[in-house]
């Protein structure tokens, strides 16, 4: 029996926690707030109410493959092209608040603690900054995560519970990634991602 891709079925759901997976590599996020209340005259400190995350792609099969993972978990999505060859993709939703809320502290970007991968997560990364090499498949990582070892780590343990130990990759080596080598743990990966579709490539 072939190998199923799987953007073949929509049996798995998507959820909201598994779009963060774009905020460990280059995805950003945005609090959306609403209007401001007023209470006897003085206004109130605004409070968001939904979030935004958008996530710069350069490959069409990347970003038509995410906004079908983001429309499955029921987010508004937009996907523009801001210059040749290049997609944004913009995922918007009330779900996605405590998403953005839980990879933010302060004004900069972090990773959740005790952060988990599932399926679709992983699936997720890999669609917006996951590629296949000849020495192994790696998993790029915002250079802010990157450059800070303790997030690194975390974004590696979420990794290794899923059976793919990675190591890290800095900018000189074709970074900053995590690279996932060995047949036992490439085939732990490729088992949960499958095929990309006909037109797309995990090498592109």
């Amino acid at each position: 029996m072939d190998q199923l891709t799987f953007f073949d079925t929509g049996l798995v759901p998507v959820t909201a926690y598994d779009l963060g997976a774009v905020l460990v590599a280059q995805g950003q996020c945005q609090l959306l707030f609403g209007d401001s209340d007023t209470t006897r005259g003085k206004r109130r400190k605004p409070t968001p109410q939904s979030a935004r995350l958008s996530v710069l792609l350069h490959s069409e099969w990347r970003a038509r493959q995410l906004s079908d993972l983001a429309q499955l978990a029921d987010c508004e999505v937009t996907v523009d092209t801001p210059a040749e060859r290049s997609w944004l993709v913009r995922m918007a939703g009330p779900m996605l608040l405590p998403v953005a809320q839980a990879w933010t502290k302060g004004a900069v970007k972090t990773v959740p603690a005790h952060w988990a991968l599932s399926d679709r997560a992983l699936q997720i990364w890999a669609t917006v900054a996951g590629t296949l090499e000849e020495n192994g498949m790696q998993f790029g990582l915002d250079p802010s995560i990157a450059s800070h070892e303790p997030l690194r780590e975390r974004a590696a343990a979420a990794l290794a519970q899923l059976g793919a130990a990675a190591s890290y990759v800095g900018p000189r080596a074709g970074g900053p990634a995590l690279r996932v080598t060995g047949q036992r743990r490439l085939g732990n990966v490729m088992t949960i991602l499958g095929e990309p579709p006909e037109d797309g490539s995990w090498d592109a």
